[in-house]
């Protein structure tokens, strides 16, 4: 199955594909499998889910099998999220049969003509596929994992004492720390009940993006000390001329690092490869176990014996400490923004959200709050993104994380309108780059709902079209488009003419939020008819 629409720069994204659509009657058109691919930071995976097993047993969703290799071998449910493109710039392989391939032409020296990414959706900006967008639906990853948890017949409350089993019930509010590999995202919700079909669903109340925080900070760190130790110029070599021993080498710490617990007291070990051995001693003249090359803050803490390096507890448990602290307190400072909501239990969900680590500092930071993790944590979204394509009725209101709007021109205002934004229309003087704003960050809505009614009119007396470019930004009150965060998110041409009168047609524009993208739609004000409408990325 291919796939279509945009990947968010900054956020984990789900795609939930409904296959071989079914017409039934009803409040929804019901789908006899839906199936959903999560492209991680680190690792992706796929689930799916036939209609009778949704009616049936919820959580009985069937979730993809990759075979793991090299110092990991085994059986995994998701694989690295890799791609690897041939010569002449066509899809090779995905997941570590990519990464194994370009292993293998790297070690042979043939690999300077493919293409391989690794970890690349931070990076990765849009995607354009073959399937039709009507069996497509996006899932907000938070939302997702908080579908699959209400489906749970308990979740795991834990503290110090142990753990105990728990449930969220209609009117509970709690907060969602999503914290995957490369960000952590934060989110409130409110159990709700849909007083018709008794449906449990759920309000979002709070959305923020808490940042570049995930699990790939405690790699960096990792990187960044073996560095110190070894040197820039062997780091180089190894990357580059060993680049398959590296990225195993690297393997083996991603395994580690699942490990790394704050009761933790003992030595680690990992295997060193030779080529570490082999290339250090020829660009340094000597061994890499000789202990008086170690800098003095090591001394002691990591040593090298043969194609050992031991590694202190305390060295191990350090490469957290930043990435758990910078989560804590992006989450410290929203329940400070949100102190009216009175929240008491926090959700954690994400890959990252399984380290012991980062749990022991949540459960340290808030005593007060009850914390529910739920079992295997890392695939709670893959898995609600399949519930959120049965029923994507589910979810009642988001919150809007950014300020949407349109560039319009209005009267200029002297004492407030830089003079450099100044035009003459129709012997009008009007400020330009106006920022028009239809919905303002922090604002609620129920899904499907049209607000932000604006008319606007084309310039120009032969004018037969109105270009509308819709904007984004951060901030609440912004005033022009260029001002700084704002940004252009897509646009859409709107034939006009004349109006009875012989004016120019005035154009309404309506926003429709709610849903995980975002329509904007024109009508005809004179007529009341719709003229237009277009769909745009709301989840950036």
């Amino acid at each position: 199955m291919a796939l279509t629409d945009v990947i968010d720069r900054r956020k984990a994204r789900l795609f939930s594909l409904n296959v071989k659509e079914e017409k039934l009657t009803g409040a929804m058109q019901r789908k006899p499998i839906v199936a959903a691919i999560d492209f991680g930071t680190t690792y992706s995976g796929y689930a799916f889910q036939t209609r009778a097993n949704f009616e049936e047993n919820p959580t009985k969703i069937e979730a993809a099998n990759w075979a793991r290799t090299g110092s990991n071998i085994g059986i995994s449910l998701k694989t690295t999220s890799s791609i690897l493109f041939d010569k002449h710039q066509q899809f090779h392989s995905f997941g570590q049969e990519a990464d194994q391939e370009y292993n293998k032409l790297a070690a042979e020296g043939q690999h300077w003509d493919w293409f391989f990414f690794k970890r690349f959706k931070m990076a990765l900006y849009k995607s354009q596929a073959e399937i039709d967008t009507d069996k497509l639906l996006l899932s907000l990853e938070p939302e997702a994992a908080s579908l699959f948890c209400r489906y749970l017949p308990f979740a795991r409350e834990t503290n110090k004492a142990g753990a105990s089993l728990v449930t969220a019930g209609v009117g509970d509010r709690y907060m969602i720390l999503d914290v995957g590999g490369g960000t952590v995202d934060i989110t409130v919700h409110e159990v709700q009940i849909n007083e018709e079909t008794k449906d449990v669903t759920l309000r979002e109340m709070f959305k923020a993006n808490g940042g570049d925080w995930g699990g790939l900070k405690v790699d960096e760190s990792f990187t960044d000390l073996l560095q110190d130790i070894i040197g820039p110029d062997v780091m180089e070599v190894l990357q580059t001329r060993y680049r398959e021993d590296f990225m195993e080498f690297m393997d083996a710490f991603e395994i580690k690092k699942r490990k790394v617990a704050p009761d933790m007291d003992s030595r680690e070990i990992m295997t060193v490869p030779l080529s570490f051995v082999q290339t250090y001693k020829e660009l340094n003249n000597v061994e890499l176990e000789d202990e008086q090359r170690i800098k003095e803050k090591y001394n002691g803490k990591i040593t090298f014996s043969k194609n050992k390096m031991r590694f202190d507890p305390e060295i191990l448990k350090g490469l957290f400490t930043e990435t758990v602290d910078q989560i804590c307190a992006l989450a410290s400072e929203y329940f400070d923004q949100i102190r009216e909501y009175n929240i008491r239990t926090i959700l954690m969900v994400g890959g990252f959200s399984e380290s012991r680590m980062l749990q022991d500092k949540v459960r340290s930071t808030f005593p007060s709050k009850r914390l529910i993790i739920p079992d295997e944590a890392g695939l709670c979204v893959l898995k609600g993104a399949v519930l959120y394509g049965h029923n994507p009725s589910m979810i009642t209101a988001r919150v809007s994380k950014f300020t949407y709007g349109i560039e319009a021109c209005k009267q200029f205002e002297p004492a407030l309108d830089p003079y450099e934004k100044r035009v003459i229309r129709d012997r009008i003087v009007l400020c330009k780059n106006y920022f028009s704003i239809h919905a303002k960050a922090g604002q609620e809505f129920q899904v499907d709902e049209m607000v932000g009614e604006h008319e606007y009119v084309a310039h120009g007396e032969d004018a037969t079209e109105l270009q509308i470019d819709v904007y984004t930004t951060p901030h609440r009150n912004p005033r022009y488009i260029d001002d700084e965060d704002s940004r252009k998110i897509g646009e859409m041409r709107v034939p006009v003419g004349r109006s009875l009168s012989g004016d120019q047609e005035m154009v309404k524009v309506q926003f429709v939020f709610g849903d995980t993208e975002l329509k904007v739609v024109a009508w005809n004000v004179e007529n009341g008819q719709k003229i237009k409408d277009a769909r745009f990325e709301f989840l950036k």
